[in-house]
């Protein structure tokens, strides 16, 4: 098992060629594939990043940092027909852009027709599973709800 110290230290460009199809993260663009083939970073949303940007040096890791990104509920989804009996819920939004999910991803209050945040943003009940998932006990053990 390597060293976490070494899974903390970017990975050398040298070594991208030997990591073909495999994931990496960094800050600027969270996680990626190597393309060895066309020395470049595969994005989700398929755009290409090079390996060596003139602009900007990235630098990539086998892992990313604690708390670089949000927790991933460990819990299944609440059923459409179990939001209308709670009062406040846990809302993951369904998509790719991860700045965009990352704002969102809160506790709701359960009206009629949607879930509301406290800056006001709605997801109607008409999408539920298509643009958002709904969780009653995500962070009840930490004390955070």
């Amino acid at each position: 098992m390597p060293d976490s110290d070494d899974e903390k230290r970017p990975v050398p460009k040298e070594n991208l060629r030997i990591l073909h199809g495999r994931p990496v993260w960094c800050r600027e663009h969270g996680w990626m594939l190597v393309n060895a083939a066309h020395e470049c970073f595969l994005k989700a949303d398929g755009t290409r990043i090079p390996f060596y940007e003139t602009e900007n040096d990235l630098e990539v890791y086998l892992n990313a940092p604690a708390f670089a990104e949000g927790a991933v509920p460990e819990t299944a989804p609440l059923k459409l027909s179990e939001i209308a009996e709670k009062e406040k819920i846990w809302v993951e939004p369904v998509s790719q852009d991860e700045d965009l999910r990352e704002e969102l991803r809160v506790w709701y209050w359960v009206r009629e027709r949607y879930v509301e945040n406290e800056s006001g943003s709605r997801f109607y009940l008409e999408k539920y599973g298509v643009k958002w998932l709904g969780y009653g006990d995500i962070l009840t053990n930490t004390g955070k709800n």
